[in-house]
């Protein structure tokens, strides 16, 4: 049986990809800890639980890597992503602001900022949209496949998806 098959999708709503820079462009002018959070989000294509946990010493920026540990991940298996130059301003942008472990250090609890801190601005910013933060995964998704310069598998990997057989791994 095809493992693709038995896994329901939910869909989660997403903005169209061309709509996705002047999105990006608008976020930018707001200095908060959520915005900064779904900017690096966006450009990463990454999961919010992976953002908001994450750590300054996961980042190896000469390299301009972030190695998210597996237990941090939805498949559990380590996953390296890489960093734009945009990507890895943000993280120094951070660095400047505080000196604590996690990148969006919530003042408030000492921790990472909340589960739901990059939602609640989405929703509060934009009245007119219905997006949700996940969505951002498949606006990525859909402008990767539709540019049709990427592999299938290409994709997944970059969405940190496990591939369901060794051969197409």
């Amino acid at each position: 049986s095809d493992p693709y098959k038995i896994h329901k999708v939910k869909s989660f709503a997403s903005l169209n990809y061309s709509n996705i820079s002047n999105f990006y462009t608008e976020i930018s002018k707001i200095d908060l800890l959520a915005v900064h959070a779904l900017k690096l989000l966006i450009l990463t294509a990454t999961r919010t639980k992976e953002v908001i946990e994450a750590k300054f010493s996961e980042f190896d920026l000469d390299k301009k890597v972030w190695t998210i540990p597996e237990h941090k991940m939805k498949a559990g298996v380590e996953h390296k992503v890489p960093l734009s130059d945009e990507a890895i301003q943000i993280i120094n942008f951070m660095r400047k602001k505080h000196n604590h472990e996690y990148v969006f250090h919530n003042k408030a609890t000492g921790k990472h900022i909340s589960n739901n801190a990059m939602l609640v601005f989405v929703k509060k910013h934009h009245l007119k949209t219905k997006i949700t933060v996940h969505g951002f995964r498949a606006t990525f998704r859909t402008w990767a496949e539709e540019t049709g310069k990427y592999q299938h598998h290409a994709i997944e990997f970059c969405l940190a998806h496990q591939l369901p057989t060794k051969v197409e791994k």
